[in-house]
Formats: C-alpha cells, sequence, structure tokens
C-alpha cells in the first residue's frame, strides 16, 4: 500500500476499521428487520446514495425519497441501536 508516510497508513486502516463495524452493524439490522430478503447491502446502499439534499435560504431540506429509499429507512429506524 503506497500512502507515503506510516500515519497516513495508521489513519487508512483505522478508517478501514471503522467502516468495517459499520458495515456489519447495518448488515444485522437489515436482517433483523427482514429487509435483507429484499435488498443485499451493497443495493440497500445504491439506493440511499441516491438521496438529495438542496439549500433553501440556508437551510438544507431533504429531497423527497422514493418507495426503496423509505422503505429502507423505515425498516433500519424500527430496529434499536443497541
Amino acid at each position: 500500500m503506497r500512502t507515503g508516510t506510516p500515519a497516513t497508513t495508521k489513519g487508512l486502516i483505522f478508517v478501514l476499521f471503522i467502516s468495517l463495524i459499520l458495515r456489519l452493524r447495518i448488515r444485522k439490522m437489515m436482517s433483523e428487520s427482514g429487509l435483507s430478503r429484499k435488498y443485499s447491502i451493497d443495493k440497500a446502499f445504491l439506493e440511499l446514495e441516491k438521496l438529495q439534499m438542496i439549500d433553501i435560504d440556508g437551510k438544507l431540506v431533504e429531497r423527497e425519497r422514493t418507495k426503496k429509499q423509505k422503505e429502507i429507512l423505515d425498516a433500519l429506524e424500527s430496529i434499536s441501536c443497541t
């Protein structure tokens, strides 16, 4: 891995470790909610990437969610984060 300095390499490994923890937690939440039967974690992330925010008079407002986005977010919100 060519990152330049040892500190950069350590930082990269740390970020990758945290992202792995988050991905595993989301996968667990998807299986607990039954969402994993309909979507893979990659398909869910691809759908959620499409979420958009717009700036209206200095305030960020979320644009309307699609049916799939609502379904995914509602299922994930129904699971407690403990």
